[in-house]
């Protein structure tokens, strides 16, 4: 903050001395007592503010009371049958969930999920499921085929690069031949 030296009098024609003398006994108001009185002030206003609201309400007519009461009746019963509805919804889509393969746990878990609109949560648990019904079905699969036992015999094509120009020779001959 600067000083405004046009506050000091005289002081045009001080001498540099006489300046800082000026300097160091001069006091500026820097407004804190200015601002602790606006602070009190706001407070009591808050405080009469608060005062107001609690008689208007003591102030409230018996049908004014009772309107209260009945709309927080009413929101009451809306959110029992929000939280119902919701119940219900996860309750239905879980068994539908149950029916495509998912364990209990898992089909509750994705349609809470649903009902929450989490739909991340649904895609990974749909992705989770794919992922171990895939892996069940190629084991299914696999279980009654046997891995190949050595060489195959039949219509294998020969390895050309190894073969003699005779043993080539003869290879083409049974070929034309039907052999």
């Amino acid at each position: 903050m600067k000083i405004d030296v046009s506050k000091i009098e005289g002081y045009e024609s001080m001498t540099a001395e006489q300046k800082v003398a000026a300097f160091e006994a001069f006091e500026y108001d820097d407004n804190k007592g200015l601002l602790s009185q606006r602070n009190a002030e706001n407070a009591a206003k808050k405080k009469e503010i608060e005062d107001l609201k609690a008689q208007l309400a003591a102030k409230m007519t018996a049908d004014e009371k009772a309107e209260a009461e009945r709309v927080a009746k009413e929101k009451a019963k809306d959110d029992e049958l929000k939280a119902l509805r919701r119940q219900v919804f996860v309750s239905d889509n879980a068994a539908k969930y149950v029916g495509l393969g998912y364990s209990a746990e898992d089909a509750k878990k994705t349609a809470e999920a649903l009902a929450d609109g989490d739909l991340d949560t649904v895609f990974n648990m749909q992705t989770a499921f794919y992922n171990n019904l895939k892996a069940t079905l190629t084991a299914e699969a696999l279980k009654g085929t046997t891995p190949p036992q050595g060489k195959q015999t039949g219509n294998e094509t020969p390895d050309f690069d190894t073969m003699s120009d005779t043993e080539y020779y003869t290879y083409i001959q049974r070929m034309k031949n039907g052999k």
